[in-house]
């Protein structure tokens, strides 16, 4: 993977196999795979010093440096083996005091994160690199009924409330006349309006007397 030039984003491009303790590099298994990744500030941030650590040891290792292309290598500027990033991850995760995950798990946490961040399904998919929405839909379905209750809660907070009685509701749930609605008068058989909307009657109603 690597960031594109002057963007805040990320193009991931290829991915390593391990087979046995040996490694394979090569392109993404689907078609998905090969994706673009936009990154938050504090991600591009790291990542800039990062760079910087990068040529600083470039610099140090002269004519020994291997300009891999890699975002993230060696000191040497050659490629990690994915037992020893799991090593690493493993041990920061346990002086971090977190529970023991895989480093995969990452993944799923970003995805469901973003999920109940309110991100559309879609975006999630594509930054994953599935197929299809239903990949996405049936791994995090455990997630989906919180997205839902949030997605409530949300939509809900933009209605405008006001308590009952403002509402123009009694405490039988019938409208207040205060609140100048129009209230149905049975013995006249005429919709009476109250307020500022002056009388009016409907077809078959009483003139007034």
């Amino acid at each position: 993977m690597a960031p594109a030039a002057d963007s805040r984003a990320l193009t991931v491009t290829q991915q390593v196999v391990q087979l046995g303790w040996a490694t394979e590099v090569g392109e993404p298994k689907t078609d998905t795979g090969t994706r673009t990744v936009s990154l938050d500030d504090d991600t591009l941030s790291v990542l800039r010093q990062w760079k910087q650590t990068e040529h600083a040891e470039a610099r140090a290792w002269g004519a020994a440096w291997t300009d891999s292309g890699l975002v993230f290598t060696r000191e040497d500027g050659a490629g990690l083996h994915p037992a020893s990033v799991t090593d690493l991850f493993q041990a920061v995760s346990a002086r971090g005091g977190l529970p023991p995950i895989r480093l995969h798990d990452l993944r799923h946490t970003a995805a469901s994160l973003a999920l109940q961040a309110g991100v559309p399904m879609k975006v999630v998919s594509e930054q994953l690199g599935h197929s299809s929405l239903a990949i996405t839909a049936d791994t995090y379905k455990s997630v989906l009924p919180a997205v839902a209750q949030a997605a409530a809660e949300a939509v809900a907070g933009i209605v405008p409330r006001t308590r009952r009685a403002s509402a123009g509701l009694g405490t039988d749930g019938q409208l207040s006349p205060a609140q100048g609605w129009p209230l149905r008068n049975p013995a006249r058989a005429r919709w009476q309006s109250v307020g500022s909307l002056g009388p009016r009657t409907t077809k078959g109603a009483h003139p007034e007397g």
